[in-house]
């Protein structure tokens, strides 16, 4: 999710500036316990962005300047959208894959596309700087940092929009929002912010009253992506530092179930839970081009 990226790329180079060591922090946090299985789907990709699992063992993920594409369960590669599609979210319903970002010179839009006959419907255009995606049971769909039309400037928060009114409307305040991700209750969602480090919390009933679940350790972390457990664990990318972190929504309490997956600006971009037999596995893109699947301990 990459609209930030410019900004988190200068901080960056200043944290760096004032001795800031990245990849001396991501040995420095607490490891949640057993290790998870790690094992590569993909490599040498160009820089993946966002991913959508299906149920079939295989996941849909975007890849910057080169498209959609789908790795079966065998391995196997397709193309599902060409190069101009820029995709900084999706979702995945059915054979439809919602794809949120800019696609050539539409500029920023949120299209409907067929996974089998690669039909692509715009749903609604005009959107500055869109990133994170996330469709909501009711069929609604929230989008982090979009502007509106020919709108600059900084980013507005999270926007809401109903497919049957066409337009997207500004919903909740939190600025440079990044990864979101629905609670397991459905009564809320969580968002990154990708430079301050913290997780928040926005009520659904409620947006403009949000609170701050955590803060990521480190001075700068990165959060980027989010995923949310059945039992209302939250797992959050550190793009900058290179671990993948799980957040005790409740109580706050961080640990680290993966690091070294790749420190600054090549790290973890995204997550997504997906099926795995009777049990789940954690799907992840790193802007070094890489897929991987992290299984928890049994």
């Amino acid at each position: 999710m990459g609209s930030a990226r410019t900004l988190l790329a200068a901080m960056i180079v200043a944290a760096g500036a004032v001795g800031f060591a990245v990849g001396g922090q991501a040995g420095a946090q607490t490891a949640c316990g057993p290790a998870w299985r790690q094992e590569t789907v993909l490599a040498g990709r160009g820089e993946l962005e966002n991913l959508a699992p299906d149920e079939h063992g295989g996941v849909y993920f975007g890849e910057l300047a080169k498209g959609v594409h789908h790795v079966d369960a065998q391995g196997r590669v397709r193309e599902i959208a060409p190069a101009d599609v820029q995709a900084t979210g999706m979702q995945l319903s059915g054979t439809a894959l919602y794809v949120l970002g800019a696609l050539g010179p539409q500029g920023g839009a949120l299209w409907k596309i067929d996974t089998v006959t690669g039909v692509r419907t715009r749903v609604v255009t005009g959107l500055a700087g869109p990133n994170g995606l996330l469709r909501l049971p009711d069929g609604d769909f929230l989008m982090t940092r979009p502007g509106f039309g020919d709108q600059a400037g900084p980013p507005t928060g999270i926007a809401r929009f109903h497919p049957g009114d066409r337009t997207a409307r500004e919903w909740a305040p939190p600025l440079f929002s990044d990864g979101i991700a629905l609670s397991e209750d459905h009564r809320a969602i969580y968002t990154s912010n990708i430079v301050t480090g913290q997780i928040l919390r926005v009520p659904l009933d409620d947006p403009r009253h949000w609170t701050v679940v955590a803060r990521l350790p480190g001075i700068l972390p990165g959060p980027d992506d989010l995923a949310v457990t059945k039992r209302g664990d939250i797992l959050a990318t550190g793009h900058v530092d290179g671990n993948i972190y799980r957040i005790n929504a409740r109580t706050g309490q961080t640990c680290v179930i993966a690091s070294g997956l790749g420190l600054g600006w090549v790290g973890p971009s995204s997550v997504r839970i997906g099926p795995d037999g009777r049990g789940w596995v954690l799907w992840l893109t790193d802007f070094d081009g890489t897929l991987r699947r992290l299984r928890p301990p049994p």
